[in-house]
């Protein structure tokens, strides 16, 4: 049996269909945000925040996460098969999320990290004084 070594193989054809079939059907593990964020799609949504490993930035997720029963105030790290969409919509993804396995579940409606709090865009919607709350 002949076997291929792609780290040495300097063709220009192969490689990119060597990656593109890795791409295209492979698990990965994610880190879903405790809370989605308001986003824009083809209409205002809701989107996950998701990122691959803890302290990267959070990219925004506008397609459903199929499997996974998410619930605010918990944080996630999961394992999701990606797929491959053929000819999807100009406006979707051409990739799809596929829960395999939940590896933890924390709730996190009182754990606040430093990190998340700083180089923030904040916005006040509400105060609270003397027992009267204010809507901003």
């Amino acid at each position: 049996m002949k076997v291929i070594s792609f780290a040495n193989f300097n063709g220009l054809l192969l490689q990119p269909i060597f990656f593109f079939f890795i791409w295209t059907s492979c698990t990965s593990k994610l880190y879903v945000a405790p809370k989605q964020v308001d986003c824009s799609g083809v209409a205002e949504q809701k989107c996950y925040l998701i990122r691959k490993a803890p302290g990267e930035n959070w990219i925004l997720h506008y397609d459903e996460i199929y499997g996974l029963e998410y619930e605010p105030g918990f944080s996630y790290r999961i394992k999701v098969k990606k797929e491959r969409i053929k000819n999807p919509p100009a406006d979707a993804s051409a990739l799809k999320l596929n829960l395999v396995e939940v590896l933890e579940k924390n709730d996190v409606t009182e754990d606040i990290l430093p990190e998340d709090l700083i180089n923030k865009v904040w916005r006040l919607e509400f105060m609270r004084h003397n027992k009267v709350v204010v809507g901003i």
